[in-house]
Parts: C-alpha cells; sequence; structure tokens
C-alpha cells in the first residue's frame, strides 16, 4: 500500500467533506443557543470510521469498471494504485466490526445512525437510476447530519431544523447529480434532461419544505447562501468546461472539490463565532415571521415529543430525551 497517497487522497479528502457537515451542524446549533460538547469530537470520529467502510465498498464494487475507464477522481484509491483490493478487503473488514462496536457503545443511537447511513449509501451504490439514486443520496447526508448532531448535541436533531437538513441535502444531491451526468456530456445538453428536471424539482420542494426553519434566522440563512454559493460558483465553472474523460482533469476537479468543501467549512465556522460572539444583526421584528415561526414550533414540539418517544421504546432514555422533550415549546435564540 502506497500509504502516503492513500492518507492524503483518500482519507485526507473524505475527512474534508465529513468537517463540512460537522460545521454545518454546529452553525445550525447556535440557533438555539446550544454548545457542542468537546467530547462530540470523539463521537464524530467514531462516526467516521464507521462511514468509512461505505467509501472502501464502493470502490470495490467500481474498481473493474474503473479500469475500463479513461479517468477518475483523485480519490480512487484501488484503480489509481494507492491499494490493493485485499488490503481494502482487509480494512474494511476489521474497520466495520471494531468501529461499529465502539460507535455503539459510546452511544446506542450514534450507532444506529451511523449503521443506516452506511446502509443506504451502500444500496445506493447498486442502483442505476439517477434520480432515485440522489434521493437516496439525500437520505444518506441525513443520517450522516443526524450522527453529528447526536456527537455533539446527543439525541437526533430537533424536528425544527430537520427540513434545513434535509434542503441542504438536496442542494449537494443536487450538484453532486450535475458532476455525475457531466461525465456523460455536456452541461448544456444535461440541464435540458429528464434527470436534471427532476433533480431541480426535488431541490425546490425541499426549499420550500424548509423556509419555516429558515426564517428562524435571516442570518443564518445568509450565511448558508453564502456558503452555497462559495461552493456552487466555482464548482460548476469549473465542470462546464474541459473534458471529464481526462485524468489531469478528474484531479483538478478533486482538489478543487475538497478545497471548495473546506471553505464552505470555514465560511460556517466562522458564521457561528460571529453569532455567539455579537448576536445577528439580521434579525429584525416581522410580524409575519414572528407568526409563522410561533406555529411552527408549537407543530414541530409535538413531533419532537413523539421522536423522543420512538426513540427512547428503541434505545431506553438515550441522553434524557424525555426531559428535554418534556417542554410546551423550543425556544430560538433571538
Amino acid at each position: 500500500m502506497n500509504v502516503g497517497e492513500f492518507l492524503r487522497w483518500f482519507l485526507l479528502s473524505k475527512a474534508i467533506r465529513k468537517f463540512q457537515q460537522v460545521a454545518m451542524v454546529i452553525f445550525v446549533g447556535t440557533i438555539l443557543g446550544q454548545v457542542p460538547s468537546p467530547w462530540g469530537v470523539v463521537g464524530a470520529l467514531l462516526f467516521f470510521l464507521v462511514y468509512l467502510n461505505t467509501y472502501f465498498y464502493n470502490d470495490l464494487f467500481d474498481y473493474e469498471e474503473d479500469k475500463k475507464k479513461g479517468a477518475v477522481y483523485k480519490e480512487k484509491a484501488l484503480v489509481l494504485g494507492y491499494a490493493t483490493p485485499k488490503e481494502f478487503l482487509v480494512l474494511m473488514g476489521n474497520l466495520l466490526a471494531i468501529s461499529v462496536f465502539l460507535a455503539t457503545l459510546w452511544d446506542p443511537l450514534l450507532g444506529f445512525f451511523s449503521v443506516m447511513a452506511l446502509i443506504l449509501n451502500n444500496i445506493r451504490t447498486h442502483v442505476k437510476d439517477t434520480v432515485l439514486r440522489q434521493i437516496l443520496l439525500i437520505l444518506v447526508e441525513l443520517f450522516n447530519f443526524e450522527a453529528f448532531w447526536n456527537a455533539f448535541y446527543g439525541g437526533a436533531i430537533p424536528t425544527i431544523f430537520i427540513p434545513l437538513f434535509i434542503a441542504y441535502s438536496s442542494l449537494y444531491a443536487l450538484g453532486h447529480g450535475v458532476y455525475k451526468l457531466r461525465k456523460k456530456g455536456k452541461l448544456d445538453d444535461i440541464v435540458r434532461s429528464r434527470e436534471m428536471r427532476n433533480l431541480i424539482v426535488i431541490s425546490i420542494l425541499a426549499i420550500i419544505f424548509s423556509l419555516p426553519s429558515l426564517f428562524l434566522s435571516p442570518y443564518h440563512f445568509a450565511f448558508l447562501v453564502l456558503g452555497l454559493l462559495v461552493y456552487t460558483l466555482p464548482m460548476l465553472r469549473l465542470v462546464s468546461r474541459g473534458r471529464m474523460d481526462d485524468q489531469r482533469k478528474m484531479e483538478e476537479v478533486s482538489v478543487n472539490h475538497n478545497m471548495a468543501m473546506l471553505m464552505v467549512s470555514l465560511v460556517l465556522l466562522l458564521g457561528a463565532a460571529l453569532y455567539v460572539l455579537y448576536g445577528s444583526p439580521l434579525n429584525v421584528y416581522l410580524p409575519f415571521l414572528s407568526d409563522v415561526n410561533g406555529y411552527y414550533e408549537e407543530f414541530s414540539t409535538h413531533f419532537d415529543k413523539l421522536q423522543a418517544y420512538i426513540l427512547d421504546r428503541m434505545f431506553g432514555d438515550v441522553r434524557g430525551l424525555r426531559a428535554r422533550y418534556d417542554v410546551n415549546d423550543i425556544q430560538a435564540t433571538p
């Protein structure tokens, strides 16, 4: 095994992507004034170790097909010779057993979210339909966020924020879909394709569904849009030009994708820090939004109690879920 290349391109690139999700979770948590637990780093690391197995599985499954391609992105450790299939099998088998055991021991709910994300993504590997693959990706990303929320805040994501994470996951799936379809043809043809229209409709519906969550804090909405632009604009320009069957082009995509993900993470963490230190200059009182937020918070509280009851029945009273949601409402930090 070429340890240096494996660590640099396979492990580091995966860690950067997960760091972006950690930043998103911490950023959203500041709306409620929640402080992430320092022990969350341990939980996040355990989830990452569990989820690594899906990357091993995907590379093993795609190995023969990847060898036939003219170009693959830089993280493809097997086809680029950073490791052998046998080494991947040994790593996956040992890591799967150890990481799932430790994550479940740390918190049964963390183990559950980790295994669900792993299973769904492995299923997605076998699905050929583009739209169905991206719908599964939305669910996978949502369980990623659930795992990181559990690691840093305990329990599960409050219902009031689930639509927000669904919208974010949908937009990520849309961007991922553009990249996947781009490898099959020109960007202009992709935009007019049935698959792209369906993906855009899914994203629009997810955004509409998330609007009550976004109205909780215009400040956070502004930073989410900024983060989206930081990632989308350079990546769209990158994939719109050049041949996607050229290895140098694919390596350029890999490097810039990781850099864009890292920049989004830093933008969200900066937004979280500024909000904690100085509050929000954008939170102005609008009667309509105030009423919407009030109704939405009351509505979501009932689902929080239902969620707590279900998880309590599945795992016992995990980290005081019953006490946490045995309240009349959830107050957002002004």
